[in-house]
């Protein structure tokens, strides 16, 4: 056990000491404080790799740690980069996946190495050709960390920039192809864990076009106390794509297929909807969470059908389950957009969430309904906030107690009022 792994309290008479005895004080609060930094790493990684939404019901574990620690965007996101690029991982077909920089793990643990170190080190690591053997990333790695442990940041950075150039003298090859045009091309790859890729190569205008609609969608969004959005550009794009995709679906102009306007089915046995305990089959074809079915059930353009033990039909849309358009319109002059506390999107981009689940019979009346964008439904379901309708009508959000010992409620007070409300 080192030194840094016994943390002493500096004495109340600092006054008496010396400059020996400062600094060797100095000295081994770094060290120790190096020290908790790696072991805060290390349950990090291990948040990530159980998956924080799995756990806490985040999206990721940037966001999670955003609120549980109150940090900001910018402290979370490099204390995560640092304990994914430090710590073993997990694949997304399972499988674990070795740290990028192993041997500054193990420095950093023993408490010899400080963040601009490490962060120098890691810049390398990430840098270094795919086509480099294992051996001479090793090797790379491990004469930077020999050097940190006695140099400062500037020199690890320069070590690294003089060990990728001779890793790869020429640089990337040029293209000397001519520009070519591309035709407006779209492909699907479907995915073993049911997730679906999309790749797409667009013209000029149709990219412009694209751009003007998905931006607004995916600036950042801040709390009602200022926190900032931790998604990265490509979680915000790939929630606007959703959000946009939600809009058209439920469009009555779309082109009717097969004698009926465009739908998703999902079919979930009764016990496995109610419990949230079990898989739902999305389409006839892919397998969906339970909790996945019970957020779709909530509002939207989808055919339920709900089968008994014998798999024989109990109900197949049965269209009283959703909101009406009057209620809709009720919600909207009520909550104004999401009602979650610090959301800013607007009614079109909501979803009408029952807070007594209609499968647990909950009424689909307004005192049982709230609108919802679609992370914070999500949330709700997946995670232990609470909401409900207070007395004087309107919905307030209970934190965790993980975020908020007392769980005081909380409201939303970014959507402006009625130009007529007194």
């Amino acid at each position: 056990m080192t030194s840094a792994n016994v943390y002493v309290e500096p004495p109340q008479d600092l006054w008496r000491s010396g400059p020996r005895e400062l600094a060797a004080i100095v000295h081994q609060l770094v060290e120790a404080s190096r020290v908790v930094d790696a072991s805060i790493g290390r349950v990090l990684a291990e948040i990530d790799r159980q998956g924080a939404r799995e756990l806490f019901g985040y999206n990721s574990t940037a966001r999670f740690l955003v609120d549980a620690e109150r940090m900001t965007h910018r402290e979370a996101k490099k204390l995560l980069d640092r304990a994914t690029a430090l710590n073993p991982g997990r694949r997304l077909d399972g499988s674990d996946s070795p740290p990028l920089a192993p041997l500054t793990g193990a420095a950093a643990r023993d408490g010899v190495l400080g963040s601009g170190h490490v962060d120098a080190i890691v810049d390398v690591m990430k840098k270094i050709p795919t086509d480099v053997l294992d051996d001479e990333r090793r090797q790379a790695e491990e004469i930077l960390v020999d050097l940190a442990r006695k140099a400062p940041c500037n020199d690890v950075h320069n070590a690294g920039v003089t060990i990728l150039d001779r890793m790869d003298p020429d640089g990337p090859e040029p293209d000397h192809r001519d520009p070519i045009y591309p035709l407006r091309t779209l492909r699907f790859q479907q995915k073993h864990n049911g997730r679906l890729a999309i790749h797409i190569e667009v013209d000029a205008v149709l990219a412009a076009q694209t751009r003007a609609v998905l931006d607004p969608l995916a600036e950042r969004r801040t709390t009602d106390e200022g926190e900032p959005d931790v998604r990265s550009m490509s979680e915000r794009y790939g929630d606007a794509y959703g959000e946009i995709i939600g809009l058209v679906i439920t469009s009555p102009e779309l082109p009717i297929q097969n004698g009926d306007h465009a739908h998703i089915m999902v079919t979930i046995p009764l016990d496995v909807l109610r419990s949230g305990l079990g898989t739902a089959c999305l389409d006839l074809t892919e397998t969906i969470s339970a909790t996945e079915a019970r957020i779709i059930a909530c509002d939207c353009g989808i055919i339920p059908a709900v089968l008994g033990t014998a798999s024989e039909p109990l109900d197949l849309g049965r269209m009283k389950r959703f909101v009406t358009q009057g209620q809709r319109r009720a919600l909207q002059l009520r909550d104004r957009g999401c009602a979650f506390p610090g959301c800013k999107r607007k009614p079109k981009h909501t979803q009408a969430h029952h807070i007594l689940e209609w499968v647990l019979n909950g009424l689909t009346n307004l005192d049982n309904l709230v609108l919802l964008c679609g992370h914070h439904h999500r949330l709700i379901h997946c995670s232990a906030w609470e909401v409900r309708i207070a007395t004087d009508g309107l919905p307030e959000f209970i934190p965790p107690d993980y975020l908020d010992p007392l769980r005081k409620p909380r409201r939303n007070t970014l959507h402006p009022p009625l130009a007529f409300a007194g």
